[in-house]
């Protein structure tokens, strides 16, 4: 991307604006590629997210990235996993125990 001439976050991702525009009038990003209001996703809901935008602004229905769901839900061996939140930023976590299950 920087050797064509895009302009990219430091952190990496080329830089995107709402609409999922590069620089380049005839180049778009999405995914992990793309650094969206400078920063880049690598999970599943905001990269469809973004898929979904750039599909409506390619078909001619034009509209803006909106809030990206940053939660991931995972599944390990039938435990279900869930992370909501920043946590880097408040070392804190809500438990629910009952019944002999723990949330």
């Amino acid at each position: 991307a920087k050797a064509c001439g895009l302009e990219c976050n430091v952190r990496g991702g080329v830089l995107v604006d709402a609409r999922l525009r590069t620089g380049d009038p005839n180049v778009a990003a999405i995914g992990e590629c793309a650094s969206v209001r400078g920063q880049t996703y690598g999970l599943y809901s905001p990269c469809r997210a973004m898929a979904d935008v750039l599909a409506d602004n390619l078909c001619g229905d034009p509209r803006d990235l909106g809030a990206l769901d940053v939660s991931c839900h995972l599944k390990v061996a039938g435990v279900e996993v869930v992370a909501l939140g920043d946590y880097g930023r408040e070392h804190r976590a809500v438990v629910h125990a009952v019944g002999g299950v723990r949330r």
